[in-house]
């Protein structure tokens, strides 16, 4: 997902420093979205998000390998 405020450079000239509590309430707000919908936030670039779901999760992963392993020896 990609999101960008839409007129956030007018809005920057016309605030000067004053946008920057703005742009911070935003990014909270945008991130704590993300985060509970359980997404992955890749970066930010000025005003925008950029953020993916689907992402390898690496205590998933160890478990699964645990659990072959098990299932292996218990095989063998």
């Amino acid at each position: 997902m990609f999101t960008d405020l839409a007129g956030f450079t007018s809005l920057s000239e016309m605030l000067g420093e004053d946008v920057v509590p703005v742009l911070s309430e935003y990014l909270e707000t945008a991130s704590s979205a993300v985060i509970s919908h359980r997404g992955t936030i890749d970066k930010f670039i000025g005003d925008a998000v950029m953020a993916f779901w689907g992402a390898p999760d690496r205590e998933r992963a160890a478990r699964a390998r645990r659990l072959r392993g098990r299932a292996r020896r218990s095989s063998a």
